[in-house]
Formats: C-alpha cells, sequence, structure tokens
C-alpha cells in the first residue's frame, strides 16, 4: 500500500511538470461538420473514428444518412475484429462480380470471401451496392464466428411485424443479432430487412461489435478522472497507478447528453480513453464503465487479513505475482461450494475474476495436480514444504500429513529425511501433498579436510574450495576411504590439511579421495601443549608463530636418538616434516642454536637493548636482541653498541632462545658515519 501511495505521489509531481510544460489542446465542440456533438450517432461514429475503424467521406464531412455499400462494410467489419495484416490477396472466382470492388477494398473482400464471412448468395451481389439490413445481419453474424448459432436459429419465431418479409436464409442471423444486442428493429417494431443502413447506423453498430470482440484494446485504457486541465487529463488506471495523458488536438470529449468540454470531466468518475500511436488522447468518454474484468489463474502465495482488509498474493502461471483486494462481497468457491474467505491458504491454486485490481469471485479446485521441481525449504515443525517449480514458476508451499506417502529412490521414508535441493514430483489436492516422490541427491566437493569427529555423529568437516566456507557432513558407515594410493583405509588414516574428494548422497558422505600435502618448517618451540591432541609452537625464521598438532605416529629424534614429547624442551631448535596440517616427523636439535642475519640497522632502542634490522632477503624488519656480551666489530676492531647508527649496513651472528634472537657478534660492513 505504501508502494502504491509513492507511485501515486509521483504521479502528481510528473503531472505539475506537464501541466507548466505542455501546451492546449482544444476540444472539438463536433464530430464532422454534418455530425454536430448532439447528434444520435455523435459518440459511436467518433469512437469509431478514434479507433480507426472509420472515416468521412471527406476531411470535413462525414455524410451520416448516406447508404453503407457492401465493399464498404466488409472494410470496416475487417478493421474492427484487427484482421487488416490477413487483408490481401487475390479475390476467389466464387465472388462473381470481383471485378467490381474498388481498389481500397480489394484485399479485405479477398479476406471476407476467403473465410466465408461473404458467402451464399452474397457471392453474386454487387460490392458497390448498398447493403440492406438482413444482409449486415448475415456479414456480421458470420464475421463474428457465431454462423453456427445462426443456423440453429433458422426457424426461430421472429417478434417483428414484417418478420415474414426476412428472406428465410437470414432469419437465423436476424436473431441472433438482435439477441447480442448488435441490431434490431426499429420503434415501429419493424425489422424493415431490405433497407439499407446508412453510415450513422453502422457506426453504432461497428461500435457494439467491437465492445463484444475486444480486438482493438489496446491503445483504449479505463480509469477515474483524477485530475483535468486544458491539455493533460490524468487518471487512476485498473492497477492503481497514477497516469497522466496528453490531449490531441481535435480531442472528442462526451459526457451523458453529448459532445463537451475537457474541463467538463468530474474527478471521480469512469472514463474510457482512446489514444493515438503516440500515446495522445483522441477520445474521452465519461461514463458508467467498469474496468474490464479479466480472468487470472495462479496460486495463492501470501494472504494479509485485517479490519475490512484481505489481500491475496498471487503468482499466476507466467510466474508473475502481484497482490490484489479480496471484494468482501466476492463470491468464494472451494470444489463448487460455497466456501468462506477464511478457508483460503497459501498454495491454493486458484482461478479468479479480476476487475481492476479487485477479485470479484474466486474459484479453487482440490483436484489433484503435479507438481515437478527441486526441496528449497523444509519445516519439520509446521511440516510444510516449499518446492521451487521447474520451468521458471516459482516457488510453491505443500503441507504433509500422516497420510502422506514419501518415497526416496523408491524407498518409504518419513518427512526428516528428505533434504533441501533434493528433486521431488509431488502429487498434490490443494495444497496437500498426497504423495511425494524425491531423488538421491548426489554431489561431489573438493576441498581441505578440516576436522574428523566420532561424537556425537561421525562427521567431517571441509573447507570447501568452492564456496570457501567449512561444511559438516555425516559419514556413511560404509564409507569408502582412500588416501593417495592406499585403499581401504579408515577415518584415522586421513589427516586435517589433506586435500580430499568426497562423494554425497543426501549429504551423506560415502566415499573419500585424500591427498596428502607435505612440507616442511622449523624454528624454535615456544609452548608444548599437552592433551587430547598434543601440540607443538613453534616461532620461526621470520618470526611468526604457528602450532602443529603432532600426529599419534609421529617420529620424534634428538641426534639421531628416539625421544618422547616430553623431552622436547623449551627453546630447541625443530625442524618439522608435515603431512596436512599435522606434524608427522620432529627433529630436534640443541637448546640454542646459531644463527645469523644480513641487513640494514632502521632502529635502536637501547633502554630496551633491541635492534631493528631489515633483512636483505626477505626485507622484513627483525628484532635483534644484545647484553653485556654482545661484541661490534667495525674497521677490524672490537667495539661496543655505541658504535652502531641507524642505516649502517651488518652482518650479525647470534642464537635464537626462547624465541628470540640474541646477537653475540655485530660485524658493520658499511658505515653510514
Amino acid at each position: 500500500m505504501a508502494q502504491m501511495f509513492k507511485r501515486k505521489v509521483l504521479a502528481v509531481m510528473i503531472l505539475v511538470i506537464f501541466l507548466l510544460s505542455t501546451g492546449t489542446a482544444a476540444a472539438a465542440s463536433q464530430v464532422f461538420s454534418d455530425v454536430p456533438g448532439n447528434h444520435w450517432a455523435a459518440k459511436d461514429i467518433a469512437r469509431m473514428k478514434a479507433k480507426g475503424v472509420l472515416g468521412g467521406v471527406s476531411a470535413a464531412s462525414y455524410a451520416p444518412n448516406d447508404p453503407v455499400t457492401r465493399e464498404m462494410l466488409v472494410v470496416m467489419l475487417v478493421r474492427v475484429l484487427g484482421k487488416q495484416g490477413e487483408a490481401s490477396g487475390t479475390i476467389p472466382a466464387s465472388f462473381i462480380q470481383r471485378d467490381r470492388v474498388s481498389s481500397y477494398a480489394a484485399g479485405s473482400m479477398a479476406y471476407a470471401v476467403r473465410e466465408g464471412i461473404i458467402s451464399g448468395g452474397l457471392l453474386r451481389s454487387d460490392p458497390r451496392g448498398p447493403v440492406s439490413r438482413h444482409e449486415v445481419a448475415e456479414i456480421v453474424v458470420r464475421a463474428m464466428g457465431m454462423a453456427s448459432e445462426a443456423a440453429a436459429k433458422q426457424n426461430a419465431l421472429l417478434n417483428y411485424t414484417d418478420a415474414p418479409s426476412i428472406p428465410l436464409a437470414s432469419r437465423g442471423f436476424v436473431a441472433v443479432i438482435q439477441e447480442k444486442g448488435i441490431m434490431g428493429g426499429g420503434a415501429d417494431g419493424r425489422f424493415n430487412p431490405n433497407d439499407p443502413l446508412t453510415r450513422a447506423q453502422i457506426a453504432s453498430v461497428l461500435n457494439r461489435v467491437d465492445n463484444q470482440v475486444k480486438a482493438l484494446a489496446a491503445n483504449t485504457v479505463k480509469g477515474k478522472v483524477f485530475g483535468v486541465s486544458s491539455s493533460v487529463l490524468t487518471i487512476e488506471n485498473a492497477s492503481g497507478v497514477i497516469q497522466p495523458i496528453n490531449l490531441a488536438p481535435g480531442i472528442l470529449v462526451f459526457r451523458p447528453g453529448g459532445a463537451a468540454r475537457i474541463t467538463d470531466l468530474t474527478p471521480g468518475q469512469m472514463v474510457e480513453v482512446i489514444t493515438d500511436s503516440s500515446g495522445r488522447a483522441l477520445y474521452i468518454d465519461q461514463g458508467q464503465f467498469e474496468f474490464d474484468q479479466v480472468t487470472l489463474e495462479g496460486e495463492i502465495t501470501d494472504i494479509i487479513s485485517g479490519q475490512n482488509l484481505f489481500l491475496l498474493t498471487i503468482r499466476d502461471d507466467k510466474g508473475k505475482t502481484d497482490t490484489y483486494t479480496l471484494s468482501s462481497t466476492a463470491a468464494i468457491k472451494i470444489n463448487n461450494q460455497t466456501a468462506l474467505a477464511s478457508q483460503l491458504a497459501k498454495g491454493q491454486p486458484i482461478k479468479a475474476k479480476l476487475t481492476g485490481k479487485t477479485i470479484t469471485s474466486l474459484e479453487i479446485s482440490d483436484a489433484h495436480r503435479i507438481i515437478n521441481g527441486t526441496i528449497k525449504n523444509i519445516d519439520l515443525s509446521g511440516k510444510t514444504i516449499t518446492i521451487e517449480r521447474t520451468g521458471g514458476l516459482g516457488e510453491t508451499l505443500v503441507t504433509v500429513d500422516s497420510t502422506t506417502v514419501i518415497e526416496l529412490a523408491k524407498k518409504e521414508v518419513d518427512l526428516e529425511d528428505l533434504i533441501e535441493e533434493q528433486e521431488v514430483m509431488v502429487i498434490a489436492r490443494g495444497i496437500k501433498a498426497t504423495k511425494i516422490d524425491a531423488q538421491d541427491l548426489e554431489k561431489n566437493i573438493t576441498g581441505v579436510l578440516v576436522k574428523v569427529s566420532f561424537t556425537p555423529d561421525v562427521t567431517i568437516t571441509v573447507l570447501n574450495e568452492a564456496t570457501q566456507k567449512e561444511e559438516t557432513y555425516k559419514v556413511d558407515e560404509d564409507v569408502s576411504i582412500r588416501r593417495d594410493r592406499t585403499r581401504n583405509l579408515t577415518l584415522r588414516d586421513i589427516l586435517p590439511g589433506d586435500e580430499v574428494d568426497v562423494d554425497l548422497k543426501n549429504r551423506v558422505v560415502t566415499s573419500i579421495f585424500a591427498s596428502k600435502v607435505e612440507s616442511e618448517t622449523e624454528g624454535n618451540v615456544k609452548e608444548i601443549r599437552i592433551g587430547a591432541v598434543p601440540t607443538l609452537v613453534i616461532v620461526t625464521n621470520d618470526g611468526k608463530e604457528e602450532s602443529y598438532p603432532i600426529a599419534s605416529t609421529a617420529r620424534i629424534r634428538r641426534d639421531g636418538l628416539s625421544i618422547s614429547l616430553h623431552e622436547i624442551q623449551y627453546g630447541d631448535w625443530v625442524r618439522l616434516d608435515v603431512e596436512g596440517r599435522q606434524a608427522v616427523n620432529v627433529d630436534v636439535e640443541a637448546r640454542y642454536s646459531n644463527r645469523y642475519l644480513i641487513g640494514t640497522v632502521e632502529n635502536i632502542h637501547k633502554a630496551a637493548q633491541v635492534i631493528v634490522i631489515s633483512e636483505m632477503d626477505s626485507r622484513e624488519n627483525r628484532q635483534v636482541f644484545w647484553d653485556s656480551d654482545t661484541v661490534v666489530i667495525r674497521d677490524n676492531r672490537i667495539r661496543d653498541v655505541e658504535y652502531l647508527s641507524q642505516r649502517d649496513e651488518v652482518v650479525v651472528a647470534g642464537r635464537f632462545d626462547g624465541g628470540l634472537f640474541w646477537a653475540n657478534t655485530i660485524v658493520i660492513i658499511v658505515s653510514r658515519d
């Protein structure tokens, strides 16, 4: 509702711009010079002129009392039926006087003869001769596709005083055209079958035909008058949108009683507007119009109810979703039984009658239907399944109860056994699923093994290469596991950090192909964590702190001899062979490990006894600690640290102790002093 209000406000702003920038369009006081605004057929003539069905005998004159010829009628009928695109070709030889057809009517006459609109005795008629009233009945009824109805009424009793004078072959057509309200008799009760039809009378006939066949509705809009100026008409259309319409010069405006001025239109009243190809209004009629009633078939996707308000959101068969107001007087039927609005539910298939955005009647059938798609969501507590239908038809919701038969790969299962993304075929009655046939969901993912867990369920967690997210899956008890070339392994044989290729069936792991990822690292021991998974924390050469779980089968050696994890000491230098994320070999060296650095002095902190050196190879800053035993050599002489300066290039020999690098000797290669 808020969005609709915003649209109206925007439309009003646009209207103001139009009013300020658009020139004045004068309304014509009469249709043609010989058809004044109060002529009995003025509105019919004006409407058919605006729709391009008829024109004048000249730019200014219409000749309303002149007779209509047969070929004129055929041309106008083809236009009102919207068949101009088919009005071409050669007139069939069955039309005897085809050589008499005027050039402007040749295509239309060819179409009319081909389609059987001109048939029987009319095939021998003069196309340029006046068409009689009983001939009009024949031609119009055939053009509207009601010849079979006319045949069924050939012996109908006609209530005209001159009925016996109506040719027998025309009586069924006269009966149908009267029944449809298109053409009747005069005030004297006579039909006058042999009288010619005037151009004024044919405008009325064609206007009624147009109202029934609705072939020329593209440039016609109905709405409520919202605002009026001398150059712009603003209406609220069937969708509730405020729509400004520019007025064409010489626009024809009608109200009850005849022609009117544009400024005579009353806000809030319904109007019919016919526009030209540029969208400018040619014709406006203010009268007792209603929005055209249309049929909508689809499915209820949402319901909003409140005091004196009931809104239904419906997705139609083409996947388009919109919201409609349910009229308080709407007739609602479920399985042909009268029902209440409270019985409506999401997912119900509906057939609705709409007038504008208002539902005037609603039919729901609980006949069985088949839904094909993919499970998008399962609500176990509410026992509902949301399905994304195939073919771009959008989502639908079905309910499940104890009578619903659910099969997965032809085996009967429970709702809990279904998962999202499975393809399903659902047989439903209304929104209740009577049977669900689900297919196994088989997927393959690749990534890095994060962990294996054995409680409460046996699961693996994988860093998915495609999604870059950690995902956890249950493992089938008969899972097949292979690591590199070794087959028939268990979950204890694969390690975190392994690259894995995992097959899933309904999100349960059925096979794992693991590849070990080997690497080496070294550094000083900073911490030894003893627990369910022993872990070694080291500080690497570049000063980074890294943690490595120790594999249960890891080999730990010092000076070629096997030792236990407890024998590793804080500060020891270690070299690790790593598979995935676990250390499988640990080689331990002396507690103090001599090393050297080459680089440039960036900073000297005398109070903390720390030198910051930019290492030549890595270009990274390293912290070097010194003490009273540290020796500085410059110009082949032993100095103390006071001789160091920023930007000196140095070689530092020292040792790692407890993860810190302590300088034994600092050689100044290039001094910046």
